[in-house]
């Protein structure tokens, strides 16, 4: 994958249920209070290190789902989304550009042009990504996404936090 397209695993903590997260996460671990702060933890700073202190299932791998900053031309369409999960939609269209399924080998996405818009995820594989993570799963690709196209490649280390949880360098 592209050294300029991020990793990550989706853990939505919102819900902690599956699909909307991530298959290998042990969401019945013996230390809940310490499975909701890693996630917490990982959702803010997709760090590999927080990463590491997610519980996996035995036997399990995590997903990894390959996010890029939007381009300008992306952005654009995406800001002119009709509405919120249009948005959410064209957002994950720009910026997912491939995954990696445990046991299989990555799969980089067939990126197409739309209405000016070049190297976005054809409508079909979207639709796959939807029912392999559902709406909840397309929301957080798409939060990464945005958070990415929000600052500089290295204006946030190790990677962008939301916003209000930004501290100055």
């Amino acid at each position: 994958m592209s050294t300029a397209a991020r990793r990550i695993v989706l853990v939505y903590t919102k819900s902690l249920t599956r699909p909307t997260c991530d298959r290998a996460i042990d969401l019945d671990a013996e230390d809940q209070i310490e499975l909701k702060r890693a996630l917490s933890d990982y959702e803010k700073s997709r760090s590999e290190e927080d990463l590491a202190r997610i519980p996996k299932r035995e036997g399990e791998e995590f997903t990894f789902w390959f996010v890029r900053r939007l381009t300008r031309q992306g952005r654009k369409w995406v800001d002119a989304a009709s509405d919120l999960t249009d948005r959410v939609q064209r957002a994950v269209q720009c910026g997912l550009v491939g995954v990696h399924v445990p046991g299989q080998d990555e799969k980089r996405f067939k990126l197409t042009k739309v209405g000016g818009v070049s190297d976005i995820l054809a409508e079909a594989d979207l639709d796959k990504v939807y029912d392999q993570v559902g709406q909840i799963g397309l929301d957080e690709i798409a939060a990464v996404t945005l958070a990415l196209s929000e600052a500089g490649e290295d204006d946030l280390a190790p990677f962008v936090r939301p916003p209000g949880l930004m501290l100055a360098r």
